[in-house]
């Protein structure tokens, strides 16, 4: 299975990481000072992307 990332976010002191996989999306919570991933969520609707259209930017040209 082939993945991508595609953007990542903070939220509550974790680095939140989102990934395209196939048909679904996953998110890895990744805690930097315990060097350790705490959770890891999937989901293959759109609704759970909402947090990261703040970090999306375009370039008209």
């Amino acid at each position: 299975m082939e993945r991508h990332f595609l953007a990542d976010r903070e939220e509550n002191g974790l680095i939140v990481r989102l990934y395209s996989l196939s048909a679904f999306y996953g998110e890895v919570f990744y805690d930097a000072d315990t060097n350790k991933v705490l959770r890891v969520r999937a989901f293959d609707t759109t609704d759970h992307l909402v947090p990261y259209l703040a970090h999306i930017k375009f370039s008209l040209q």
